[in-house]
């Protein structure tokens, strides 16, 4: 089975805005129990901005010097800063999974999309099909570091969110199944109940009554994540960070957080 894990920045963050190690080792002894059940696992990783800002405000505690200190202890980010503490983030978001993998006796690859033309051809897919074959667990994020206008330019729609990313992703590799980790149980009604299963043809009325919003220090939100299940092409399961240990029950039908039933 080829399965899509993608997990939020809310999910992999501490209240302080760095990063939950305990989380990612959580996610790693999961994603390895799967390969080691015959399963071939991509992981899509949000964090990275939320990497380069824990980063950046700990520049005087870590004896590194800026040209302006005062960058280290703005509030509020323009897109542009933005893209530079992604790539800062990047190397270091990468390095903890990389460490927490070895451990398990597994190897990544790192890939960075800056749009929709990245996924869509057949070198890609090659790539992937090669880590499957061999054993690497493939780490996808968004490339925030490229320059917007250049990927209109290039016609090389840039993905909103995650969400998307790995929606078009599972379309792409024709993935069985896609998990999306969030920080709330799954998709949660009017009565504050979680919906155990949502039909493909009833996502568009879920989507009418669901408000676009986004979680603390990400991009995406529960409408964004019902979108990605009309891409994705494959059953979808939203579920809490707690349960990112019961993935293997989950496969086998135990119900946690929502499923959308695409076929």
């Amino acid at each position: 089975m080829k399965i899509i894990i993608k997990i939020g920045t809310s999910s992999l963050s501490k209240e302080d805005g760095a990063i939950n190690i305990n989380i990612i080792q959580e996610l790693v002894k999961t994603i390895y129990k799967l390969m080691s059940q015959g399963h071939d696992v991509l992981l899509v990783t949000s964090g990275a901005v939320g990497c380069g800002k824990s980063l950046i405000k700990k520049a005087n505690d870590m004896s590194i010097h800026l040209k302006d200190d005062a960058f280290s202890k703005k509030e509020t980010y323009s897109t542009v800063e933005k893209t530079v503490l992604s790539g800062m983030g990047q190397g270091r978001l990468l390095s903890y999974y990389a460490h927490e993998f070895e451990k398990t006796g597994l190897l990544v690859e790192q890939v960075l999309i800056a749009g929709e033309k990245d996924i869509n051809n057949s070198f890609f897919n090659d790539n992937i099909d090669v880590c499957f074959k061999i054993g690497i667990v493939p780490i996808i994020n968004a490339n925030d570091t490229v320059y917007d206008k250049e990927l209109v330019e290039n016609a090389n729609k840039r993905f909103s969110d995650n969400d998307i990313l790995a929606a078009e992703l599972a379309h792409s590799i024709r993935a069985d199944v896609l998990i999306l980790i969030t920080n709330v149980s799954g998709y949660i009604d009017e009565n504050n109940k979680v919906v155990s299963e949502i039909r493909y043809e009833e996502i568009d009325e879920f989507i009418a009554n669901t408000k676009k919003s986004v979680s603390l220090g990400g991009t995406g939100g529960m409408h964004s994540k019902l979108s990605t299940c009309k891409i994705a092409g494959c059953n979808t399961y939203i579920i809490h960070n707690s349960q990112i240990c019961n993935i293997d029950l989950l496969l086998r039908g135990e119900r946690i957080g929502t499923k959308i039933i695409v076929g």
